[in-house]
């Protein structure tokens, strides 16, 4: 019995390690495969980041400062997402329509470039040089030229500002405009359409905006022009051979005696025929001229001297260049009694208008009070007129001592600025920009479209109460005698400058800036 215990102990001992052993390793076994399924369950940190979007186009990549405009955006990972910013504004109406591509209306925001990013629960996407967005602003309109024009359209209009990209349309008031060009963001030409007689907004209207009204941005609906006038105009022919562009013409009033002036010479018309150029200012350049008789004109130059002529010789008058240094300009003379003869100059740099009476010395009226810029002077035998830049008028008492001499500024009304004057008395017209005349008959200074172009009426002139003419910068001509003619041809081909003087309304000469000129018969 010893034996048989003896043997069977060991044995079962051996059974029971044996199967110690088996759970041990089972135990190692599943231990290791459970851990090899929690370590395929559990994805590692970089494809966490791989969850986060990432943006790669735009479209398109710049809308309107006021927002509104749809944009679309592809690239990944689209999912759950919470917000697109632009920069720090939240898009609107955010549409998911896939995981990588996404539609959102932009926000209001301040002009410039900023990031676009899309955000998720897992992040945010990162921004690159795809990833801007710029926001343009409106059209700005700063100027409109010319400011007016007439009912039945054609008229070529340039209107300079900003932001003038990406141009659709410009309106006037409700009608849209022909033949859009546009030069540059600063700068566009644009052909009025028709319309009703009136002011309205010119608006530029963009892919960004349309601008805001303003009055910078007005145009002004006119009747259409009257027809041209009927007088007759001799062939142009060059004054002296060789001669200069010309700077000033003045007729004598009731006679067929003219001068013209052209650098420091003179150049005299008795009728029929010019004569030679003579030398008038000592090497200075001579800037204006006027003739009160057929034998007493006077001329001023840029070193601030006056000269006379009797009719035969050119002389100078020293009374005025002793006080006075700077450039002289606008002389206007006019015969104001049977023994006495009357001119008035300005100076340039500091606006006074001096004043002189025959065979006395000048006297210094000064500035008109409240004035600005002086455009242009006139005399008449009774008083003196000034028009100013900013569209005044002022009156000016002979012979300008004593007290101030000076009337109150008269505002014209016009949208035009003054270039040119010429008055009788209380009777007055002035040439405007645009091609206008403003004509004074009692206290009111309606104002006329001659025609639509952007050249100025360069010069005017009345010889007679209810007759003026006026002339262009291109060479045209109308007459005014109960209401003004449109604008008609001279035959002149000046580039950039004429000037016409009367001496009655049957006679005319008129002058372009190569050096011919010709004469009109009414």
């Amino acid at each position: 019995m010893r034996k048989e215990v003896g043997k069977k102990g060991p044995a079962v001992m051996r059974l029971s390690s044996a199967c110690g052993s088996r759970r041990v390793v089972g135990a190692v076994v599943t231990a290791l495969l459970l851990g090899a399924a929690v370590t395929t369950l559990a994805p590692p940190a970089s494809a966490a980041s791989r969850q986060v979007p990432s943006v790669s186009r735009i479209a398109p990549s710049r809308g309107a400062t006021s927002g509104g405009t749809r944009v679309t955006i592809t690239g990944r990972n689209f999912r759950h997402v919470t917000a697109v910013r632009f920069g720090a504004a939240r898009g609107k109406q955010v549409k998911v329509l896939s995981p990588d591509k996404l539609r959102v209306i932009t926000p209001r925001h301040a002009a410039g470039g900023v990031a676009v990013r899309v955000i998720t629960r897992s992040g945010a996407s990162r921004t690159t040089k795809r990833t801007r967005f710029a926001f343009l602003p409106p059209p700005i309109v700063s100027r409109v030229l010319p400011g007016k024009g007439f009912t039945s359209g054609g008229t070529a209009v340039t209107v300079t500002g900003r932001n003038f990209t990406a141009v659709r349309s410009v309106l006037f008031g409700s009608q849209r405009g022909t033949s859009l060009h546009v030069y540059s963001s600063r700068k566009l030409r644009i052909v009025a359409p028709r319309h009703a007689a009136g002011s309205v907004d010119i608006r530029v209207i963009s892919a960004y905006g349309r601008s805001a009204s303003r009055s910078a941005d007005r145009f002004t609906y006119l009747a259409p022009p009257p027809p041209p006038p009927t007088g007759t105009w001799g062939k142009p022919a060059p004054i002296a051979a060789g001669s200069l562009p010309f700077d000033g013409i003045s007729c004598a009033p009731s006679s067929t005696k003219c001068v013209a002036i052209e650098g420091n010479s003179a150049v005299a018309y008795d009728g029929t025929k010019w004569g030679n150029p003579t030398a008038v200012a000592n090497g200075q350049n001579l800037t204006s001229v006027s003739c009160a008789s057929a034998t007493f004109c006077l001329a001023t130059d840029a070193a601030g001297s006056v000269y006379t002529f009797d009719g035969t010789t050119w002389k100078p008058d020293t009374t005025l260049s002793a006080t006075s240094g700077d450039r002289l300009s606008g002389a206007s003379c006019v015969v104001r009694s049977a023994s006495q003869t009357g001119c008035a100059v300005l100076d340039d740099a500091t606006g006074d208008v001096w004043l002189l009476l025959t065979d006395a010395s000048w006297t210094d009226a000064g500035p008109a009070s409240g004035a600005t810029q002086i455009a242009a002077l006139s005399c008449a035998p009774a008083l003196c007129w000034v028009v100013t830049a900013d569209d005044n008028a002022a009156t000016l008492l002979w012979p300008g001592s004593g007290t101030d001499p000076w009337g109150n500024l008269i505002p014209l009304g016009g949208a035009s600025t003054p270039t040119s004057l010429s008055c009788l008395n209380t009777f007055c017209a002035v040439g405007e920009t645009d091609q206008s005349v403003a004509t004074r008959g009692t206290t009111t200074w309606p104002e006329r479209a001659l025609g639509s172009g952007t050249t100025a009426i360069d010069s005017v002139t009345c010889p007679a109460s209810g007759f003026c003419m006026a002339m262009d910068q291109s060479g045209q001509y109308a007459v005014y005698t109960s209401s003004w003619t449109g604008l008609g041809p001279t035959g002149l081909a000046g580039l950039s400058w004429a000037g016409v003087s009367c001496s009655s309304p049957t006679f005319c000469v008129a002058a372009d800036d190569q050096g011919d000129a010709t004469v009109y018969s009414g």
